[in-house]
């Protein structure tokens, strides 16, 4: 799908392949918020938030990852909206931003792994220091494009 997916250059499918069992992939800025599940993979893509006024809770236990949309239902956001646009001419709104009501939330169940909470973010933390979670001033030098 247009501004939904990963480049076709990138053979992502070599490197996710290594991964044995349940798997889950969040993207984020990709304009159109939807969950998809290929090859036991559940693909979950947040839209740019100015397209959806929305953020995704992830909750992670032993045996399940459950994650879900929350609106942020905000009037003076929506009322600045075309002035914010007016100033950002490479930036239109995307409309159907939101996706399908079937791709606001997802229960992947784990198949019998048993998830350790703590080796998870024991790893998450070895894998994200405080560089990757800065947003690069070249990338953003383009100005329509951050990416953490």
């Amino acid at each position: 799908m247009k501004k939904g997916s990963i480049d076709p250059s990138i053979d992502m499918w070599r490197i996710l392949h290594q991964k044995k069992g349940t798997g889950v992939y969040f993207n984020g800025h990709t304009h159109v918020d939807s969950i998809m599940e290929q090859d036991g993979w559940t693909f979950i893509q947040l839209s740019a938030c100015l397209d959806q006024h929305a953020y995704r809770i992830a909750e992670i236990t032993g045996e399940e990852v459950r994650v879900q949309a929350v609106d942020i239902i905000d009037s003076t956001l929506t009322d600045q909206l075309p002035e914010i646009f007016t100033y950002m001419n490479h930036f239109r709104a995307t409309p159907h931003a939101r996706g399908k009501q079937q791709e606001r939330a997802c229960c992947v169940q784990l198949l019998g792994e048993r998830l350790n909470e703590a080796d998870l973010f024991e790893t998450l933390e070895a894998v994200l220091n405080e560089e990757d979670l800065q947003i690069s001033a070249a990338t953003r030098h383009g100005g329509d494009k951050a990416h953490v």
